[in-house]
């Protein structure tokens, strides 16, 4: 599932095209409107960020509007052409995805800055009801 989302600006100053990623620094904002992993037991949401084959998560949280307000650095030599990021809700055992998607490098490349509300779609890539991720995404790099 490709990235989708809302409110697409960019943050502080504009910034031109970014021809190498040498880095991107990711601001881990909130989500909104999770959908319930488990029916008896609240929401312990945590963001799993994907590249290649490294991964970095965020602590856990609470409840379906968590705020994360975390930052995770990605070097160049753990990019791969896209980021993945995945909402579960920590559980006993096996944790839940709640929700996901996928921002392609390229676009990220183009934008250069972004801040933005990211839609979820369900295991399935299926857009749906599950809920909103916000992010700041700085890619640092050279033309």
């Amino acid at each position: 599932m490709l990235a989708t989302g809302n409110a697409a600006h960019t943050y502080g100053k504009p910034t031109m095209a970014i021809t190498h990623i040498d880095s991107v620094e990711i601001t881990v904002v909130e989500a909104r409107n999770l959908i319930a992993g488990d029916r008896f037991t609240k929401n312990d949401p945590y963001v799993k960020i994907r590249s290649g084959l490294h991964d970095k998560s965020t602590k856990v949280q609470s409840g379906t509007n968590p705020v994360f307000n975390e930052v995770v650095k990605i070097e160049a030599s753990h990019l791969s052409d896209k980021l993945v990021f995945e909402v579960y809700d920590k559980d006993p055992g096996r944790d839940d995805l709640l929700g996901k998607f996928e921002l392609p490098l390229d676009e990220l490349r183009r934008s250069g800055n972004m801040d933005r509300w990211f839609t979820l779609a369900d295991k399935h890539g299926k857009m749906g009801n599950n809920g909103e991720l916000h992010l700041i995404l700085r890619p640092r790099g050279h033309n």
